[in-house]
């Protein structure tokens, strides 16, 4: 793969665009902290300052070189630095909750997006290949009926 672009949920260490997290492993000290994505460097208005990462994630003192490197990669590949990235579709898609309503109405949508944007019907149909398929011959009222049924001829099980 040749990426070249970076989003704010592109990781901080090992990431191929940001060649100091390859070289230097103190980057994992701060993944275990909590710091896994550049847009964990951010707060809601601006990029966060080393003492705020001291403090809240416990990054010792002698990383301030490392925070330096992180902030000068972040000014150079995030327009608008100091400010947060913008809500980009990554974004909106990496933060859908599956069990949340309308979590099936907005991929549907991304899937439509993908295909107008393709202009060809993806295929296979990449809500069946995710959701699956309902077969349409039963129906909510049979299944029902069905699991009242078989409960009924369950003995009864009494826990103590």
């Amino acid at each position: 793969m040749n990426l070249k672009s970076i989003c704010s949920f592109s990781p901080i260490m090992s990431n191929h665009l940001f060649a100091p997290s390859r070289l230097d492993m103190a980057f994992a000290v701060w993944h275990r902290s909590g710091l896994v994505y550049f847009q964990d460097l951010f707060s809601d208005d601006s990029f966060v300052s080393f003492t705020h990462l001291c403090r809240d994630h416990n990054i010792p003192k002698s990383h301030f070189f490392r925070y330096l490197q992180a902030r000068s990669f972040a000014s150079k590949h995030f327009p608008g630095y100091p400010c947060p990235p913008s809500k980009d579709l990554a974004h909106s898609v990496l933060n859908v909750n599956p069990f949340n309503k309308g979590a099936v109405s907005f991929w549907a949508s991304v899937f439509r997006s993908l295909s107008a944007i393709s202009g060809r019907i993806l295929s296979p149909n990449p809500q069946t290949a995710i959701f699956g398929t309902v077969d349409t011959g039963l129906g909510f009222s049979s299944l029902h009926k069905n699991a009242v049924a078989m409960r009924r001829c369950m003995p009864a099980v009494s826990y103590c």
